[in-house]
């Protein structure tokens, strides 16, 4: 398809379109990068950015980037943004694969700082409120992700759907707080 100069997904939609359906474009968010041994998923932000990724609790950098950083947000907005501009009725968020998408990073540990004026490294890692700035953040990133598509499809009715872990409770230990995304009508579909 590349190299005839061919779109993948335009043709897609397009096809989606002509025979009555709706397409909702694909994106596991927290694939990034896998190393050995199956080296897939390549991301040239992943390896250009390596203070993006997010971190564990012991320090040790994981192979997903974390939107606690604005330039991991903004990467990802751009290629929802273009999904729909180039004609998706909407999108598909897996995160059921590729999770976590925020952990321990700077950010969040700076945040906590604010709220709280503590260290992060004082309290434990399932505190309630360092699991807060978590949740808070990654419900802004829906937010802008609602927002984006919303621009995105110029007036046309667009649906996000949010694939999403097997439990409330482990949902929301990775900070995804699907209450929220369905009360404020962030996603249409969880």
């Amino acid at each position: 398809f590349e190299r005839a100069g061919r779109c993948t997904l335009s043709e897609s939609i397009e096809a989606a379109h002509i025979i009555g359906r709706k397409l909702y474009a694909y994106h596991r968010i927290g694939i990034t990068r896998l190393y050995a041994p199956m080296q897939i998923f390549a991301c040239p932000l992943y390896d250009q950015h390596p203070e993006w990724r997010c971190v564990d609790w012991d320090g040790t950098p994981i192979s997903r980037l974390s939107i606690a950083y604005p330039g991991v947000r903004q990467y990802f907005l751009e290629h929802l943004r273009e999904t729909v501009e180039r004609g998706a009725d909407g999108v598909c968020l897996v995160f059921s694969r590729g999770w976590p998408l925020i952990l321990f990073e700077k950010p969040v540990a700076d945040e906590f700082k604010r709220r709280t004026g503590k260290k992060m490294k004082s309290v434990k890692p399932d505190h309630p409120e360092l699991l807060q700035v978590r949740i808070d953040c990654f419900n802004q990133f829906m937010r802008d992700i609602r927002k984006t598509v919303l621009d995105a499809g110029r007036g046309r009715e667009m649906k996000i759907v949010a694939l999403t872990l097997a439990l409330p409770k482990i949902n929301r230990h990775y900070a995804m707080d699907c209450r929220t995304w369905a009360k404020e009508g962030l996603v249409q579909t969880l």
